[in-house]
């Protein structure tokens, strides 16, 4: 029994170096993953405070020019006060998508992000939604291919969010005068609308994560807007229902997401 305990203490020794080496390396890849969190906290907040500041900054800037113009000009021409309430308006929108993303973010992660169905009909939804888009939008040729009336159990407000989410994503990266279609069909029990643009495009080797939270398909300077939210919140919101989301890469370029909700439950 003696002659062997200078063996197993070298094994036991093997077996405790080869712990300890498994415990570093564990504790490495911890503090790499902690590092790129708190790179990846770092960057969202970054673009949150740009993304947040250009809205407000509008925002103050068309109010001051209103409020200095008022004394000296005395009454404000019509198309003039009209122009620059549009835009206070679409700035204001603006910043209320971010916020309202920002909190639905935060619902997310402490599993708060609820969809309350009703009957509702989601053909006079994706109507609305898109004439509200080509109001803020014009630059760009919107078309809508839908029947007069569909009728599901959705939560009308979050799809309502989705679609936004998907044309705000379209028009963003699609060249001025490109057109964004939209299309709605049902079939089988399930209604499937499309949002496809003749855009840039997504690279392939970015299209794996376009649904991650705060991923920016396009990091290449004046492209990168947004704060990186909108498919992932577009996401939870379509799984809550029971339902899929997909992106499509035509041959002739450009971008088209898919969303697939179940008529009933």
């Amino acid at each position: 029994m003696l002659a062997n305990e200078p063996g197993q203490a070298i094994t036991w020794l093997r077996h405790r170096v080869e712990q300890l080496e498994a415990e570093l390396k564990a504790e490495r890849a911890a503090r790499a993953r902690a590092e790129e969190a708190l790179r990846l906290r770092d960057e969202f907040l970054s673009i949150a405070a740009h993304e947040l500041k250009t809205p407000l900054t509008a925002l103050l800037g068309y109010t001051q020019l209103a409020l200095r113009r008022l004394p000296v000009d005395g009454p404000v021409e019509p198309e003039r006060a009209i122009e620059t309430l549009r835009t206070i308006r679409e700035q204001g929108d603006r910043l209320a998508r971010l916020v309202n993303q920002l909190l639905d973010v935060s619902r997310i992660e402490t599993g708060k992000l609820l969809v309350e169905r009703e009957k509702a009909d989601l053909g006079e939804l994706t109507r609305r939604v898109v004439e509200q888009t080509r109001l803020r939008a014009a630059e760009h040729e919107l078309t809508l291919d839908a029947p007069a009336s569909l009728a599901a159990r959705i939560d009308p407000l979050r799809v309502e969010e989705v679609l936004a989410n998907l044309l705000d994503n379209a028009i963003k990266y699609s060249p001025a005068g490109d057109p964004v279609e939209v299309t709605l069909r049902a079939a089988d029990g399930w209604a499937e609308l499309r949002v496809r643009d003749h855009g840039v495009g997504i690279p392939p080797e970015r299209r794996a994560a376009i649904f991650e939270r705060f991923y920016q398909a396009h990091d290449d300077g004046g492209a990168r807007t947004g704060l990186g939210l909108g498919l992932f919140i577009s996401r939870q919101i379509v799984e809550l229902h029971g339902g899929q989301i997909r992106a499509e890469f035509p041959a002739d370029g450009g971008t088209c997401f898919v969303v697939r909700l179940p008529l009933t439950g």
